[in-house]
């Protein structure tokens, strides 16, 4: 921890080494709309970290309802005000902490190739230190993390609260919200595109330009793909007792750009969904936020113990109709669908609302033979294995 005058001189002497060495260093800032989630394995101490993910969020507060919903607890917050300097490969921080003081921080970031031991990264580490004149400065063994958590276990009173009931009292937009809003859907299979296409056009719905979606499903440590997608369907009361948080990570690319060649499959914008299923499989309480990166995002997931389910790609088609998102899907192997959703609250019943939208699909000509109860993921979960080619986890 440094003294204000020691802190400021040695900000001086930083942008001076910089200035020699023709590097310009970062302006600081409050990240000013920008919301980063970080996971950090390994303790939270020492000058090593074992492994570190990022990805730029959305939603801070929604993001936050995502993570109390997967069983994680918020701590604390902590708030600093940072100047950077890039001395490459180190990143160097000046950070004033709030509750605890400023601090140097220096930050060697390494690639999965780097073949050396803890103990000869921390040695050059050191030796930086020591060359940029910094060894005078005491060095703390613990994270802001550890030290924001030893500060309020001896501060109870000035530790900040955070509800879960005030988060979800706020709506995606920071609005406040009246209650928990849930997805209600209903889906069925489609025999003939075009007839169905015919009567969309006859209702006056105007469907979007097509979208491929590249949907990731994961699952928490503690359940398997057999009983997600198997054994909860023998007991789906025990299933839904448990609030089971599924997170999907959807990739969505316009499919006129794919065929032109102005994007990739996998370029376009993603978001994460938490769905945890209420009376049935298509109704959910649903939270959500945008990603930067989808490959990070999944790094990060890896990391914290959930697996890779269900993967599967199709062609959607969006339109309004009224209170009502409608979409035509195209799945591969498993076949065409219509989906009508609606956005409802808690307050409202389930039930009463999925017959509202049955009765919309006959007025499209669809039978209620022809709906399904389960989920794209659920099928093509059951397509995959009748084909022999899925090994549950």
């Amino acid at each position: 921890m440094l003294s204000e005058n020691r802190y400021w001189k040695l900000i001086s002497d930083l942008l001076h080494i910089t200035a020699a060495l023709q590097l310009t260093p970062c302006g600081y800032a409050r990240r000013g709309g920008i919301n980063l989630l970080t996971y950090k394995s390994g303790p939270d101490q020492g000058l090593v970290e074992t492994r570190e993910y990022e990805v730029e969020v959305g939603d801070a507060d929604e993001m936050m309802r995502i993570l109390l919903e997967m069983g994680y607890e918020h701590s604390a917050d902590l708030r600093k005000e940072r100047r950077k300097v890039e001395i490459p490969p180190y990143t160097i921080c000046l950070d004033d902490v709030e509750c605890l003081g400023s601090f140097i921080e220096i930050e060697r970031m390494l690639q999965d190739e780097d073949e050396r031991t803890v103990e000869e990264i921390e040695h050059e580490i050191l030796a930086k230190i020591v060359e940029l004149g910094l060894s005078g400065y005491p060095r703390e063994p613990l994270g802001y993390g550890a030290l924001i958590d030893l500060y309020y276990n001896a501060h109870e009173d000035a530790r900040p609260q955070i509800s879960e009931v005030e988060l979800h009292k706020k709506s995606k937009k920071g609005k406040p919200r009246t209650s928990i809003t849930k997805e209600v859907e209903v889906k069925a299979r489609v025999g003939n595109k075009n007839n169905l296409l015919d009567k969309i056009t006859e209702y006056g719905i105007k469907l979007e330009a097509p979208i491929l979606q590249d949907d990731a499903i994961w699952i928490p440590p503690d359940v398997t793909m057999q009983y997600v997608y198997g054994d909860s369907h023998l007991d789906w009361a025990a299933y839904l007792e448990r609030r089971i948080p599924v997170i999907r990570l959807r990739t969505q690319t316009s499919v006129q750009e794919i065929s032109r060649g102005e994007t990739g499959l996998m370029s376009g914008s993603t978001l994460l969904t938490l769905k945890i299923p209420l009376s049935n499989e298509l109704d959910n309480e649903e939270y959500e936020v945008s990603i930067s990166d989808k490959f990070e995002m999944a790094h990060l997931l890896d990391a914290i113990g959930y697996h890779a389910a269900i993967r599967f790609q199709k062609i959607r088609q969006k339109g309004r109709w009224g209170d009502y998102e409608t979409c035509v899907d195209e799945l591969s192997r498993v076949g065409t669908f219509l989906e009508l959703e609606k956005i409802i609250s808690d307050g409202e019943e389930s039930g009463a609302v999925q017959e509202e939208l049955m009765r919309q699909l006959a007025e499209l000509g669809i039978s209620r033979d022809d709906c399904t109860e389960s989920g794209y993921d659920t099928l093509v979960y059951r397509e995959e294995k009748k084909a022999g080619r899925l090994r549950d986890s």
